[in-house]
C-alpha cells in the first residue's frame, strides 16, 4: 500500500509550533542600511539568533519559537535601536527600524560607496 500526500502538508510541518521575525533596516532618510547587525533574543530563554541586512537592508530571523523577543540593530556610524515583539506560532512578526545618524567617521570607499552601503553617482 502507498500513501500519497500533499507536498503542501509536508512543508507546513517544518513551521508547526514557530513563528519568526523579519524587517529592514534604515536610515534617516529612508535608505537601506546594508550590513547591520540584528541580534534577537528571546527575554524568557535568552537563546540568541543574529543575523545581518542584506543589501535591501532586510533581515530574516528563520524559525523562532514563540515567545516575546528584543530586537537589538547597530551598524557603524549609526546610533542603534532597540524594539520588543511577540512570535506568534505560525506568524510572521514585523519589525522595521530606522537608525539614527552616530558620531562615527565617515569615509568614501571603492567604488564611491560609503561605509554604510549607500552608492553614489556621479
Amino acid at each position: 500500500m502507498v500513501a500519497v500526500v500533499p507536498l503542501e502538508f509536508l512543508f507546513a510541518q517544518t513551521t508547526v509550533g514557530t513563528g519568526s521575525v523579519v524587517g529592514t533596516v534604515s536610515d534617516p532618510s529612508g535608505a537601506f542600511v546594508v550590513g547591520a547587525n540584528v541580534k534577537i533574543t528571546n527575554v524568557d530563554t535568552q537563546q540568541v539568533v543574529r543575523a545581518v541586512t542584506n543589501s535591501y537592508g532586510s533581515f530574516n530571523s528563520g524559525a523562532l519559537m514563540l515567545g516575546n523577543y528584543k530586537t537589538q540593530v547597530s551598524a557603524k556610524s549609526f546610533s542603534s535601536a532597540e524594539s520588543t515583539t511577540t512570535v506568534l506560532v505560525g506568524n510572521t512578526a514585523t519589525v522595521n527600524v530606522s537608525l539614527g545618524v552616530g558620531t562615527g567617521v565617515y569615509s568614501l570607499g571603492a567604488p564611491r560607496q560609503l561605509e554604510f552601503g549607500l552608492r553614489l553617482t556621479f
